[in-house]
């Protein structure tokens, strides 16, 4: 690749990030995100601008695949850091982040081959390196090799409920 393409292309992948910096993230709707996350080794604050593989209700959760394998920075300093924080459209939000067994990396692929057949094509073939179909068999070997994190709202977390002490007079269920 000649210098002026990687130059046009480093600028184009990198596109999304000032779109967000300057708070036009909307305008990339909730197909993407951008998160702030902290260097392992530096300490200092990276933004990377990564697509939404699937959501849930309310933004209460979003999953992302790490497309360059566990070794791309982003992922490992997430993973290290436990938290990030998410820019997604409008909202912004803390995060914790959890890594996807392979089984719900499955489900997780599964269901974006579903939703986004050309772009799961597109992630199958440069990972995988072979023409990939979006069969089964070639599914559960993008799930053996991808990593994937949920980013959990941290506004939705669910605290464990207060156990009540039951007194001997207090025999009548409760409705």
């Amino acid at each position: 690749m000649t210098a002026l393409r990687m130059r046009f292309h480093r600028t184009l992948v990198r596109a999304p990030n000032w779109l967000y910096r300057a708070r036009l993230g909307w305008l990339l709707g909730h197909r993407f995100l951008m998160i702030e996350h902290r260097g392992r080794i530096t300490g200092l604050t990276r933004r990377t601008t990564l697509e939404v593989t699937r959501r849930g209700p309310g933004s209460e959760w979003v999953e992302v695949v790490a497309g360059f394998g566990a070794t791309t920075d982003w992922y490992r300093n997430a993973v290290a850091a436990g938290e990030v924080r998410v820019h997604l459209g409008t909202r912004q939000f803390t995060a914790d982040v959890a890594e996807l067994d392979e089984g719900e990396r499955l489900a997780l692929l599964t269901d974006y081959q579903t939703n986004h057949p050309k772009s799961a094509a597109v992630l199958g073939t440069t990972v995988v390196r072979q023409p990939f179909t979006g069969a089964d068999h070639d599914l559960a070997a993008l799930a053996r090799q991808l990593p994937a994190l949920r980013l959990t709202n941290r506004q939705f977390r669910l605290d464990p409920a207060p156990v009540l002490a039951s007194t001997e007079a207090d025999d009548e269920p409760h409705p």
